[in-house]
């Protein structure tokens, strides 16, 4: 499990020992006997995660004697959980987030402006005339426009804005630090780049679709807390 541990640690106190390990210092687990607590570290190379339970170790006179530790492996079951809540936040066609990772997402910005007394911006759009794009050219080549409006959008948005996918052809959009006046820069950003990188539609006779759109903003500012 843990192959960096050999015969030098037998008999080393504890916090050295896990010093020379893991290149931090030893967690609190020693007052949460019975408890267990989720670590991580790299083992090997790969970043492991473990399940820590510890217990006292007592002598004849009920005096402690030592804490005796359990490390449980949960690696793959950490794997699986993170993968869980990544499909219930993330929208499955395109990739981003859904409603519920912004909403989730949002709650926290808003809360980190109103700590910060500074503003907010979100911008929610869709795509026009999204019925026709559906009835002239099928359901696939919704898909892939949905697909395509997603990735374009990525590529104008810094990396700290929030971007999701609000439900059927309608995208929203949070401005951490971001004022009214620049959220309506972006969106003309937003609204150019569709405009200028229309999507071949698949079908007997595929054509470039350019796309236009209605896009509306708004900003919130708080003062602090």
């Amino acid at each position: 499990m843990m192959p960096e541990i050999g015969s030098r640690s037998i008999g080393q106190p504890l916090r050295k020992a896990w010093l020379a390990l893991t290149g931090s210092d030893f967690p609190a687990v020693e007052n949460i006997d019975g408890m267990g607590k989720e670590l991580g570290w790299k083992v090997g190379g790969f970043m492991r995660f473990f399940l820590v339970r510890s217990s006292s170790v007592l002598g004849k006179g009920g005096e402690t004697l030592g804490t005796l530790l359990l490390l449980i492996d949960v690696t793959e079951q950490k794997a699986l959980q993170d993968e869980l809540e990544r499909l219930a936040y993330a929208d499955g066609l395109t990739g981003i987030g859904n409603r519920a990772d912004f909403f989730r997402q949002g709650l926290a910005l808003l809360e980190e402006a109103a700590a910060a007394g500074t503003c907010c911006s979100f911008i929610l759009f869709d795509i026009d005339f999204f019925k026709k794009i559906n009835d002239t050219y099928g359901h696939e080549s919704v898909d892939h426009a949905l697909m395509h409006v997603a990735e374009v959008c990525k590529t104008i948005l810094l990396p700290e804005a929030l971007f999701a996918r609000y439900g059927g052809e309608e995208f929203i959009i949070g401005l951490p630090g971001v004022s009214i006046r620049e959220a309506g820069e972006v969106a003309e950003r937003l609204r150019t780049a569709l405009e200028g990188e229309p999507f071949d539609t698949a079908g007997e006779r595929p054509e470039p679709l350019v796309y236009t759109s209605a896009l509306f903003f708004a900003e919130t500012k708080m003062p602090n807390l």
